[in-house]
């Protein structure tokens, strides 16, 4: 399930051309179509825990349910992963964290002033039935933390355990890849370096409202930054209601 990200181009492009507000060239659009993917993708978790504590109704009027499928577009389980000396890399492509597993046990995540101070406790001791877990980031091989790969510290499993993480992949990058020719942008269809959205198809006019925003920034057209501004309000509102 993905949104072609050419039919998004040609949309935000004709909006634009409609009233001759301007043109975004294919390398400003890859900019904001990351960026506008992102900001979607988080707003699905923030609606989700919205909608979780009002009322809702059952089918297709299950708010949080029809959220749910946005953001389990995105839901991963990674293969096993060794906790040499019970430290584990999580993945590379790693958004939110869901559940870290030994087995069928869930492993608790914990900060890691509660770590040493569980320890500290024989009745709070982590073990194989009751392990925790925090999290912590390593530096790059010169000592880089902007290169830094995160990781988790685990108590209780032995020193080498075989874990797997249920997590929320980062999107792909979208890319409208394109050549030039005879000075115009011609879109590679089938090139291997083309990405499509990847949010959940429902999301469609919203993510094209939200790079029309960052578009109306791009081309310093204010009024087209308000337009989208104010039918993005316009769609919390009818969410609301």
């Amino acid at each position: 399930m993905a949104i072609n990200i050419d039919s998004v181009y040609k949309t935000v492009l004709s909006i634009l051309n409609k009233e001759q507000r301007g043109f975004i060239t294919p390398s400003q659009f890859n900019k904001v179509a990351e960026q506008a993917q992102l900001e979607l993708l988080e707003k699905n978790f923030y609606e989700y825990n919205r909608f979780l504590n009002r009322r809702n109704n059952n089918g297709y009027a299950n708010i949080p349910e029809k959220i749910k499928e946005k953001i389990d577009v995105f839901y991963k389980i990674s293969g096993d992963i060794t906790a040499s000396s019970s430290i584990a890399d999580l993945p590379t492509d790693l958004y939110k964290l869901v559940d870290v597993r030994i087995g069928d046990v869930s492993v608790e995540q914990v900060d890691q002033y509660e770590f040493s101070y569980l320890n500290q406790s024989p009745l709070t001791k982590p073990s194989a039935s009751f392990p925790v877990y925090y999290i912590s980031s390593s530096a790059g091989a010169s000592g880089d933390f902007s290169l830094a790969t995160n990781q988790i510290t685990l108590a209780g499993p032995s020193d080498d355990a075989t874990i797997k993480v249920h997590y929320i992949k980062r999107p792909a990058v979208p890319n409208w890849h394109f050549l030039t020719s005879n000075g115009q942008y011609v879109f590679q269809s089938s090139s291997s370096l083309t990405q499509h959205f990847q949010l959940h198809n429902s999301q469609q006019a919203d993510l094209i409202i939200k790079i029309l925003n960052y578009s109306g920034v791009t081309i310093k057209d204010p009024e087209i930054v308000q337009a989208a501004a104010q039918q993005e309000a316009n769609n919390v509102n009818q969410e609301n209601a």
